[in-house]
């Protein structure tokens, strides 16, 4: 099931072992994942989903996640703060809930609020009682946790070696913490837990050990019709009872509320320019602004920024996205730089260069852990055709690192110690071996494409690798390393002779999108290689680097990018752009694809033709088709609070694979904001020439009066 509104706390310093808290939804309103004290690696739920229910006196019992439930899933604005509606016909209730985790303390907090919706039938107020239920997995670890109710602190606590939860609550007076009945099972006991909840009574069971199932039962103050659910985490069990302890002490919920609205609020006001993006319908307006929220959950305080955190496959794979890597994370810090968000992007190449140094290699496998261990991977170190060693890598995730890098130097230039680091230690040592690990021809070795499906020689890992070496080169001249000037400069004369020969515009009318490789020599043309691959953006995204030759003749550009929209663009269904002719993956049973529907359409794949259109565009009305393509994103692919999976389903719009994906966030935030920077640029243009225009008329006028 896709993922939704998530809620987290990433601060801003620069303590990488500082920890923090995101919260993640499925669709359907029950808890999908819960990390801490990094973003993406230990889940506490264990893929499980922990659930609310209410329980209304004289109606009986519903779970927030009942299948009856109405619900509508939102943030409020330009907050971290979810505004969630459930309609419950059964008990004939409205609940009411906000989320949010503090913007300091490891603290997550669910306020509700309960509308009797039978009220002219109503003997006498609503007596009603919300029921938390859990399965810890503390440190994503199902065997060894402890759930026990702890009377000193008035709730159950979970603990599992280092990874500490107190589950608590609020009801009636918000500046204390307490739950009013528990109990605590094995998982083994039949579902006996959440039998429990649905009587409204629980039985004050206080303690299992190994494979737990806990519940707690808060009482809704009939005055305010409130109720409050807490979950504190620490990494010790004095952790824990300092942020418990930091949390009373400093007003209770009422203040965590209110700092943690104040936070977002300045958070976003710092970041968003006046009028910016107006021009667009306010949907797609707002889903900029929701988007770089979103993208905000998805970086950890260490620098890692993770590409989902959604264990949505976890079930079927015992795997998930929740992993750094580095082509995503780098996109992703290129954007939040020109938003605003520096402080993101230098904490990532932080991270990065910390693993180059750990690693003493200079360059980054597939995939990371937040903690910068390296992530599972099923790119094999040997070519199993030729028996040849071979690195599991995507080069294009090193390369788009380092570019990633440039740009950020470019808008934020500063010499310091740690900036002298990164360039010196990580974008240097890496550019030098992008120089040495080449083919005889100059093009890059083979590695893996981006979508992690081909091996070889990729049009998409060429135009990175010649984008980076021509950023490291603008770096090595500013940090006077004029012997590196040269290296980098004769790698891209190499290289560009080399795309020359080797990827040309073929007949079909566009560029191939690979080369196989036999020994160390490009083969001849298969047919894979000559496939239509949207990932042939990059042509123009990195292709023309300012104030430097172009990699590719503008002709072969603008008849690829044409032939992506006639050929990709899906037809019969929702709208939107496949990745490649003949896409098999996430393909739906339900769906017959053919020619009108070559695929799945997938959100990043759609916004690069529009990316294209706009840096296409020379007058006001070229922009059009970049319009339409914000607007297909907010009708058709994003979920009504703004969340943006991978990919949708090409007849209904559904998200398919995981959701929200850091990626699609990230690419809608660089297309808008290229937009707005286009507009705003033809708009000037036509000013001038309107002055021109009224300045030559005024001088033929004095001209003409003499």
């Amino acid at each position: 099931m896709p993922r939704d509104i998530p809620v987290g706390n990433q601060t801003s310093d620069d303590d990488p072992d500082s920890p923090c808290l995101l919260v993640n939804f499925r669709t359907d309103y029950s808890f999908g994942e819960v990390y801490y004290p990094r973003v993406g690696t230990d889940n506490h739920t264990g893929g499980a989903r922990w659930r609310l229910g209410v329980f209304v006196e004289t109606r009986g019992f519903a779970w927030l996640d009942g299948p009856d439930v109405k619900r509508t899933l939102d943030y409020a604005e330009n907050e971290l703060v979810t505004k969630v509606s459930c309609e419950i016909p059964s008990i004939k209730v409205t609940v009411e809930c906000e989320d949010f985790v503090d913007s300091t303390l490891p603290v997550f907090v669910r306020t509700c609020k309960i509308y009797d919706n039978d009220a002219l039938r109503s003997t006498g107020p609503l007596v009603a009682k919300l029921f938390f239920f859990a399965t810890p997995c503390m440190g994503a670890r199902e065997g060894g946790n402890t759930a026990t109710y702890d009377p000193d602190i008035n709730g159950v606590l979970c603990f599992n070696r280092d990874r500490y939860m107190l589950i608590t609550g609020s009801s009636g007076s918000l500046e204390k913490f307490a739950v009013d009945d528990y109990t605590v099972k094995w998982r083994a006991e039949e579902d006996l837990v959440r039998r429990l909840c649905e009587t409204g009574r629980l039985d004050k069971d206080a303690v299992r050990h190994g494979t737990v199932e806990t519940a707690v039962q808060i009482n809704v103050d009939p005055k305010t019709r409130a109720a409050s659910l807490v979950l504190v985490f620490g990494r010790s069990e004095n952790e824990l009872n300092a942020t418990l302890d930091d949390a009373l002490t400093t007003g209770g919920i009422t203040n965590l509320r209110n700092r943690t609205r104040q936070h977002w609020r300045r958070w976003m006001s710092s970041r968003l320019k006046a009028g910016f993006a107006a021009d667009l319908r306010p949907e797609a307006s707002r889903l900029y602004n929701r988007s770089l929220l979103v993208v905000r959950t998805h970086c950890d305080n260490g620098g890692a920024i993770l590409a989902a955190v959604d264990w949505s496959v976890h079930a079927d794979q015992k795997e998930s996205y929740s992993y750094c890597w580095m082509r995503d994370a780098g996109l992703c810090a290129e954007s939040l730089s020109r938003n605003k968000c520096p402080e993101i992007a230098e904490r990532l190449f932080r991270f990065g260069l910390r693993i180059v140094e750990n690693a003493k290699k200079p360059f980054f496998y597939q995939k990371y852990c937040s903690d910068g261990t390296v992530g599972s991977g099923w790119m094999g170190r040997i070519d199993q055709l030729t028996g040849r060693p071979t690195l599991p890598i995507q080069q294009d995730e090193t390369a788009i690192l380092l570019w990633a890098v440039g740009r950020h130097h470019d808008l934020h230039p500063q010499f310091d110690s740690t900036r002298v680091n990164i360039v010196r230690h990580l974008v240097f040592p890496a550019a030098d071996w992008m120089c040495e690990w080449r083919l005889p021809c100059g093009l890059p070795r083979p590695s893996t494409d981006l979508w992690e499906e081909r091996f070889g020689v990729h049009l998409h890992t060429v135009v990175c690798v010649w984008a980076a070496l021509s950023e490291a080169s603008k770096l090595a001249n500013q940090f006077e390393d004029p012997a590196r000037v040269f290296r980098y400069e004769s790698a891209l004369d190499e290289i560009r002779h080399a795309v020359a020969e080797y990827f040309p515009l073929m007949e079909c009318g566009w560029v191939p999108r690979m080369r196989h490789v036999e020994g160390d020599e490009i083969a001849p043309f298969v047919d894979d290689d000559r496939v239509l691959d949207a990932a042939s953006a990059a042509m123009f995204q990195m292709g023309f680097p300012e104030g430097r030759q172009s990699l590719f003749p503008l002709k072969h550009v603008e008849s690829t990018m044409e032939a992506v929209r006639r050929l990709l663009w899906i037809e019969k269904g929702v709208g939107g752009v496949a990745r490649y002719q003949d896409d098999q993956f996430q393909l739906q049973s339900d769906v017959e694809y053919e020619p009108g529907i070559t695929g799945n359409p997938w959100i990043i794949c759609t916004l690069w033709l529009a990316e294209y259109d706009i840096w296409m565009a020379k007058k006001q009305s070229d922009l059009l088709e970049a319009r339409e393509a914000f607007n297909w994103v907010v009708d058709h692919a994003a979920l009504e609070s703004g969340i943006l999976a991978e990919q949708v389903h090409p007849t209904t719009g559904e998200p398919l694979s995981v959701s929200p994906l850091a990626w699609s966030h990230t690419t809608y935030l660089s297309v808008v904001h290229k937009f707005e920077t286009k507009r705003r640029s033809l708009e000037e243009v036509k000013r001038g020439a309107q002055v021109r225009k009224v300045s030559s008329a005024s001088q033929i006028t004095m001209n003409t009066s003499f």
